[in-house]
């Protein structure tokens, strides 16, 4: 959030970029440079929109699939039924926010302004966070168990004194109980 406000604010303030260049094509060596302190700026806001999708991204599938009992139920429960829909409706959302991003916002600031198709993406990212904040006493809150480390020490640890194994003859044995009569075996990824 504070990334996109600030980005904003880069595009409303004329102070906080550099001037446009109107000079010809090869006049551009004449054109104002960035100080340092609209440098400093952008590379905050870019910082900012970093850790802001860095923390956002990767989970926000994740605590939406956690809003779903897991325990119990065949095939066709109830509960991997709503899990499969909301899936399809993240998926479906996603492209759509991408589809009008490219389009109307992209639109908006090619022809109207830059301030302007940032505001709504602020105005939007601020409407998501009070939706968000709004519902928190509604959702299902998982205590994390155990430490994440441990699971990552254990892969790589059982990575390392594998390495040099060899295939066994029989793909069977590569599968963990599952079937595997129409997987093929390669060696490419090898």
């Amino acid at each position: 959030m504070q990334g996109l406000c600030l980005l904003t604010l880069t595009a409303l303030i004329p102070q906080f970029r550099p001037s446009h260049c109107n000079a010809p094509q090869k006049n551009m060596g004449k054109c104002e440079r960035a100080s340092k302190g609209q440098w400093a700026l952008l590379m905050l806001v870019l910082l900012f929109k970093l850790i802001g999708s860095a923390g956002a991204r990767p989970c926000s599938m994740a605590f939406g699939a956690d809003q779903f009992q897991r325990e119990g139920g065949g095939k066709g429960s109830k509960e991997k039924n709503r899990t499969e829909s909301f899936f399809n409706w993240y998926y479906f959302s996603m492209s759509v926010s991408l589809l009008l991003a490219v389009t109307v916002i992209i639109y908006i600031q090619s022809n109207v302004s830059w301030s302007l198709g940032f505001g709504v993406c602020t105005l939007l990212m601020l409407i998501s966070t009070i939706l968000f904040v709004a519902g928190a006493s509604l959702y299902r809150h998982d205590s994390p168990e155990g430490s994440p480390f441990t699971g990552f020490a254990q892969v790589m640890v059982a990575s390392i004194r594998k390495w040099n194994l060899s295939l066994p003859s029989d793909a069977a044995k590569l599968y963990h109980g599952q079937s595997c009569s129409n997987t093929p075996v390669t060696d490419r990824l090898r």
